[in-house]
């Protein structure tokens, strides 16, 4: 969960700042994964941080255009078997 730093509300919050939060956030969950050996060492969890977020972006859009949830099912399966 994003959460905003104490002090700060969400009017200081950007929509690029928080796409950008969540996308360190992401990469940085994806390094122990590697280590673990839960996901391949050849996945650059930068990368798939960048591709998840521009998917999240794209669903947003598709999902106010096209409501269908069997095409918001099929994006968002497809982008989790890009992950590994």
């Amino acid at each position: 969960m994003l959460e905003i730093p104490a002090g700060e509300g969400y009017g200081q919050w950007d929509d690029d700042r928080i796409w950008a939060e969540l996308e360190q956030r992401l990469a940085a969950a994806g390094r122990p994964a590697i280590r673990r050996g839960e996901v391949p060492a050849s996945v650059d969890p930068v990368s798939r941080a960048k591709g998840l977020v521009a998917t999240s972006q794209g669903l947003m859009v598709v999902g106010k255009a096209n409501p269908d949830e069997e095409v918001l099912r099929i994006i968002v399966d497809n982008a989790f078997a890009r992950l590994m």
